[in-house]
């Protein structure tokens, strides 16, 4: 896929800060969607938005048994 935002924001990329967590957060950074972290642990990989995280626990677990080939290039 050429743009991943297009499938990391979600519908249309709307989110809503209710959780007193997520008002702080979004007090501080303006973004409900565009801020994203990738985790490299020893055993896994972790993906999160950090709103849908601070809202609801939210985020993507990958082993790394399960990941059959990883690529990365300059942006």
């Amino acid at each position: 896929m050429e743009n991943t935002a297009v499938s990391t924001t979600g519908v249309l990329g709307f989110s809503a800060a209710t959780t007193p967590e997520a008002k702080n957060y979004l007090k501080h950074f303006h973004d409900t969607r565009g801020n994203r972290l990738l985790l490299f642990t020893n055993t896994r990989i972790i993906f999160l938005f950090s709103l849908e995280f601070f809202e609801s626990q939210t985020f993507f677990s990958y082993p790394y048994t399960s990941i059959k080939a990883i690529t990365m290039k300059a942006n």
